[in-house]
């Protein structure tokens, strides 16, 4: 990938290895590389060297704002999502329902994406994103989204999805969230 401008070197020399059915935490401050580590492994950006192994389904957990098509209602987002994971139509019904009853967006599942807050969407996208057990989760600050209600939501099926034996990786710079996730 070339740029018009000077090449930064954003990650160097990282090598780790996350085991079966643990999350590791990645403290940082803004600008230090977190997010881009998380794109890296996610396949987001290649890397320009080295390597990347993962041994399952990845879910990221990152880009909010990266809700694609505003014209899409949720309904439409979430089966596009869950269409390009693979499941099939025979369970697709019940994987909408329980994005639509997570998210707790009502009515508003089936009106245009332009329309919702952006609280609204990122309760979109995490219902959506974690509605199926993945076996790897790369995620990037996002439980500290919505209200007091729904972050508690959050942090409950995330631990729930961990304890199924998942892996993760939390990018963040909120040392409490951390706590709360890894070892």
């Amino acid at each position: 990938w070339e740029t018009t401008g000077p090449r930064i070197m954003a990650l160097r020399g990282i090598s780790m290895e996350v085991p079966r059915g643990k999350i590791v935490g990645i403290l940082g401050k803004n600008g230090a590389g977190k997010s881009t580590l998380l794109r890296v492994l996610g396949g987001v950006y290649s890397p320009t060297r080295g390597k990347i192994e993962a041994h399952g389904a990845i879910a990221g957990l990152f880009e909010l704002g990266g809700m694609g098509n505003p014209n899409l209602t949720g309904r439409e987002y979430a089966t596009r999502y869950l269409s390009l994971m693979g499941v099939s139509r025979k369970c697709l019904s019940q994987y909408l329902l329980d994005i639509q009853e997570f998210s707790e967006l009502g009515d508003a599942f089936d009106h245009r994406i332009r329309t919702y807050s952006s609280g609204m969407g990122a309760r979109l996208y995490f219902a959506t994103a974690t509605t199926m057990q993945s076996e790897i989760y790369l995620i990037d600050e996002l439980l500290s989204v919505g209200d007091e209600h729904f972050q508690a939501k959050c942090w409950q099926r995330m631990r729930q999805r961990l304890l199924n034996g998942a892996s993760g990786i939390l990018v963040t710079h909120d040392w409490a969230a951390i706590l709360k996730l890894c070892e």
